[in-house]
C-alpha cells in the first residue's frame, strides 16, 4: 500500500532518522518499500545520500521527477532481492539499508530477511533500520477483550498488513535472519489509532477494569504503548538451523538459599534428597562473600548420591543481600513452579508431591500448603549442635486469606509454590528496596493476580531461632514497619481482583465495626447523662474522698468484714 506521510522528527521516521544520524556513518541509504520518500530530505541534510526502492510504478514516477534516485524491486521476490539490491548499490559502499513499514505486508518475512542478509553480507553493509507496527499495544489487547478486532486502512490494524509482530517475533525472526540487536528508539503513544470507542469499559482510562488491565499489561514488559518498534541491527551470522525443541522441564525449581555459613544446609539438602517425587531441580544460591564460607557450603553437598548432585545447580553470588539470590534463581528456573527454601528450613519428604498432586488441578495458580514451627536454639557450631526448645506448634490458617496476610503473614516461604509463567510474563520480581519481606510481596502481587489453592496438607517445618542470629532479633522493627507499609503502598496503588467469598466478608467486617462504633457511642451517651445527673453532683464529694491512699486501705478492710471469709478454689 502507498503512504503519503509527510516527516516529522516525533513520528517513527523521525525516529528511525534520528537513529541513523547518532549510529551511522554518512554514505549511501537504500530505503526499502520507499513510498513517498519521507525520509530523503531530512538524511540528505545530514549527508546521507537517499536512494528509494518501490515496486509501485506511480510512486516511482513521482519521485523521479522530484528528482530522487529510485529503482524498481519487488521485495516479495525473495531469490531474487539479493542480486537485485547488489544492482541498486552498483558497486557504492552501502552504510545502511531501511525497511520502514514494510516487513508487515509480507507474507513471507523470514525468507525476505535472509535475502537481505545476504545482499548485506556480500556488500559489507553493517546497518539495518527497521520500523514495524507492535500488534500487543495496550489498546489492542483492551478491545480484543471485548471481542472487537477493527481493521483499518491504515494504523495498527492496517488491512494490508499479513505479518503481524510483537516484541518477540521481532526479536526472534531478526536472530533467524542473522541480524544482531542493536540501538533502540521505539515510537510509543498511550492511545493508539485504536484508541476507540472512547468509552468501551476494558480501554476507557477512568473505568477501573481499565485501570487493571493496564496494570497487568504495563507488568508484562515495556511495550504495552509501544506503537511502532524502531530499531538499528547489525549483521550477523544466520544460525545453521532452528534450535530443537528443549526436553520439558522439572515440575519444580526449588530456589535454595545459603551464605555458606549454616551447618544446618546438610539438613536441609537431605530432606530434599529424600523426596518421594523426584521431579524438581535444585538452585543452590551461595551469596558468599568468603571463599571458605562458598566452599563451606558446597562440601554439605557433597556426601550426597550422584542421582540427586545432578539435579543441583550452583550459583555463587557475592551481595550477601537477601533478594539478589532470589531474582537470579527465578532467571535460571527451568520448573513450572519455583519454591524458595532457605537454609535452616526442613521439608517432610511429600512436600514436592504434595504441590505437584495440586497442580494437576490448578494450573497457574499459586499452591499453599502448611508449616508446623519449632523454636530452636544453638548450643555450639557443629551440625548437631542446636536443640529444641519447643515442640511442634501449627499457628498458621489452613485457608489462605488476602486480608488476614495483610495483617499478619500466615505463610512461610517454603509453604508457597509460585507458577514460574506468572512471574516472568506479568514481571513480577522480587523488590530489592525491600530488607525484609520480600517473599510475603511477591506472594500477594502473585496470589492477587493467579489466586491461591490451598493443599491442606502440612509439609515442613519453619525454624525459629531464639538468638540473637534470628532475623526477627537481628533486624531492627522499624525496618519491618517499612517493609510492610512499602508492600501495602504497592498494593494500594493497584486495581486489584477479590476471590469468591471477599464481598461477604468485607461487609461483615463493616457490620461489626459499625456495630462497635454505635455501641461506643451508646456508651459514651451514658456516660455523659450520669455526669450531668444531680446523683452524680450530689456523690462528688465522697468519691474525692475516695481516692485518699489511708481512706482507700480502710475501704478495702472494711469490705472484706462484709464479704466474710472467701471459699477455698478448686
Amino acid at each position: 500500500m502507498k503512504y503519503d506521510f509527510d516527516y516529522r522528527p516525533d513520528t517513527p521516521y523521525g525516529h528511525m532518522v534520528q537513529l541513523v544520524r547518532d549510529h551511522v556513518e554518512p554514505g549511501v541509504i537504500i530505503d526499502l518499500g520507499c513510498g513517498n520518500a519521507a525520509i530523503a530530505a531530512p538524511l540528505r541534510d545530514l549527508g546521507f545520500t537517499y536512494v528509494g526502492v518501490d515496486v509501485d510504478p506511480t510512486s516511482l514516477a513521482a519521485l523521479s521527477e522530484r528528482g530522487e534516485e529510485v529503482h524498481c524491486v519487488d521485495l516479495r521476490a525473495a531469490n531474487l532481492l539479493a542480486d537485485a539490491l547488489e544492482r541498486v548499490a552498483g558497486g557504492r559502499r552501502i552504510v545502511a539499508i531501511t525497511a520502514l513499514d514494510v516487513i508487515e505486508h509480507l507474507d513471507r518475512p523470514l525468507d525476505v530477511l535472509r535475502a537481505i542478509h545476504g545482499a548485506m553480507a556480500s556488500a559489507s553493509i553493517p546497518w539495518l533500520g527497521i520500523s514495524i507496527p507492535n500488534v500487543t499495544h495496550f489498546d489492542l489487547a483492551a478491545k480484543q477483550l471485548s471481542g472487537r478486532w477493527d481493521v483499518t486502512p491504515v494504523g495498527l490494524l492496517d488491512e494490508t498488513h499479513v505479518s503481524l509482530f510483537s516484541a518477540r517475533r521481532l526479536q526472534q525472526d531478526m536472530a533467524r535472519s542473522g541480524f544482531l540487536a542493536g540501538p533502540v528508539h521505539d515510537f510509543e503513544r498511550r492511545s493508539s489509532d485504536q484508541a476507540y470507542p472512547a468509552d468501551l469499559p476494558t480501554l476507557a482510562p477512568a473505568s477501573m477494569l481499565s485501570r487493571l488491565l493496564r496494570e497487568v499489561r504495563m507488568s508484562a514488559d515495556e511495550h504495552a504503548f509501544t506503537n511502532q518498534f524502531v530499531r538499528l541491527f547489525r549483521l550477523g551470522e544466520i544460525p545453521a538451523s532452528a534450535p530443537d525443541a528443549t526436553e520439558p522441564g522439572p515440575f519444580l525449581s526449588v530456589i535454595l538459599r545459603t551464605r555458606g555459613t549454616r551447618p544446618t544446609l546438610s539438613d536441609t539438602l537431605t530432606c530434599l534428597a529424600a523426596q518421594t517425587d523426584d521431579d524438581f531441580e535444585v538452585l543452590l544460591m551461595i551469596d558468599a562473600i568468603d571463599d571458605a564460607d562458598a566452599e563451606q557450603a558446597l562440601q554439605q553437598l557433597e556426601p550426597f548420591d550422584v542421582s540427586f548432585r545432578s539435579r543441583v545447580r550452583v550459583e555463587r553470588l557475592r551481595g550477601h543481600d537477601r533478594v539478589p539470590p532470589l531474582n537470579r534463581g527465578v532467571e535460571m528456573a527451568l520448573g513450572r513452579y519455583v519454591v524458595i527454601l532457605d537454609d535452616d528450613d526442613l521439608v517432610f519428604a511429600n512436600w514436592v508431591e504434595d504441590f505437584h498432586a495440586t497442580a494437576t488441578h490448578a494450573a497457574g495458580a499459586v499452591l499453599r500448603s502448611r508449616a508446623v514451627t519449632q523454636e530452636v536454639r544453638r548450643t555450639g557450631k557443629g551440625i548437631s549442635d542446636l536443640e529444641p526448645v519447643s515442640g511442634f506448634r501449627l499457628p498458621y490458617e489452613a485457608r489462605f486469606d488476602f486480608m488476614q496476610h495483610l495483617r499478619n503473614s500466615q505463610s512461610p516461604p517454603h509453604t508457597i509454590a509460585l507458577p514460574l509463567e506468572a512471574l516472568r510474563s506479568l514481571g513480577i520480581r522480587f523488590d530489592p528496596e525491600l530488607e525484609v519481606l520480600e517473599d510475603l510481596d511477591v506472594f500477594l502481587r502473585t496470589a492477587a493476580w493467579c489466586g491461591v489453592v490451598d493443599t491442606l496438607a502440612i509439609t515442613a517445618v519453619y525454624r525459629r531461632w531464639t538468638d540473637d542470629e534470628a532475623s526477627v532479633n537481628a533486624i531492627p522493627w522499624s525496618t519491618w514497619e517499612r517493609a510492610k507499609a512499602r508492600i501495602i503502598h504497592r498494593l494500594d496503588a493497584t486495581p486489584m481482583l477479590m476471590p469468591e467469598g471477599t464481598s461477604s466478608r468485607l461487609f461483615f467486617l463493616l457490620f461489626d465495626v459499625e456495630t462497635l462504633r454505635e455501641r461506643a457511642e451508646l456508651a459514651e451517651a451514658k456516660v455523659e447523662a450520669l455526669e450531668r445527673s444531680r446523683s452524680w453532683r450530689i456523690t462528688r464529694p465522697l468519691r474525692a474522698v475516695s481516692k485518699i491512699p489511708g481512706v482507700r486501705r480502710v475501704g478495702r478492710r472494711v469490705a472484706n468484714v462484709v464479704r466474710g471469709p472467701s471459699k477455698p478454689s478448686r
